[in-house]
């Protein structure tokens, strides 16, 4: 009864419009939990999902935005660099009535992935979604390496330790590309090799030794012999 009360008229016919009952109570538990650590402005929280009809390379992204709006040019980068493309964005300002301290827009994406392919969404909607606040946050670097969370399935922080390594090599004289590096990765993580990752962090500066298109036959030979890793 109380959320009742309190959220009945909180929400614009926009939303009321495009938003199913069960999604808005999911929505109404985001915004609580926003609300119960007294968020200031700025702070974000990511719901990530896919609506029924919706195609097997897209999915939904809500953006709960605290005080304002997010700026496109705060947002785009870090969407860019996941490797998904907007193909459509809603906005709803929502609050509560009385409530002059506490307001949320939800910025409602439908997204594409830039590599169009079938996408798990079980499969990476937490890391996704942990992903994305670490980027806004700036506790995480916000480059390409992060298109690995969809293109690999690796958490933001397996993916840290993979640009740090690759930091390090960098250092050593290997001159490939931050989008190089990545493109050889996400090539890796289509077949055997990658699947060392779920053994344990150090396995990835192992196998990011493996990143120049002139070394896939260490690869062959990691294949071949396991080396004993798992």
């Amino acid at each position: 009864r109380r959320l009742y009360h309190r959220y009945v008229h909180a929400f614009p016919a926009s939303y009321r419009e495009a938003v199913t009952p069960a999604e808005a109570v999911g929505d109404i538990d985001r915004l609580e939990a926003l609300s119960a650590k007294s968020a200031e402005s700025g702070t974000v929280a990511f719901h990530v999902f896919r609506r029924a009809g919706d195609a097997h390379h897209e999915l939904r992204l809500k953006l709960y935005y605290v005080g304002g709006v997010a700026e496109l040019s705060s947002s785009m980068p870090v969407f860019e660099n996941m490797g998904l493309t907007v193909a459509e964005e809603l906005n709803h300002r929502v609050r509560a009535p009385g409530e002059t301290g506490f307001g949320v827009t939800i910025h409602d994406y439908r997204m594409r992935l830039q590599r169009e392919r079938p996408l798990d969404i079980d499969e990476v909607q937490t890391k996704l979604a942990d992903a994305m606040a670490a980027a806004f946050a700036g506790t995480i670097e916000n480059d390409g390496f992060n298109r690995l969370t969809l293109d690999a399935g690796l958490a933001h922080g397996q993916v840290t330790i993979l640009r740090a390594v690759a930091k390090f090599l960098r250092q050593t004289g290997i001159q490939n590309s931050i989008r190089d590096l990545v493109a050889n990765l996400i090539w890796m993580s289509r077949g055997y090799a990658f699947y060392c990752i779920s053994c344990g962090l150090i396995h990835s500066a192992i196998l990011i030794i493996i990143l120049s298109r002139t070394a896939w036959q260490k690869l062959l030979v990691l294949k071949k012999g396991h080396l004993g890793l798992c």
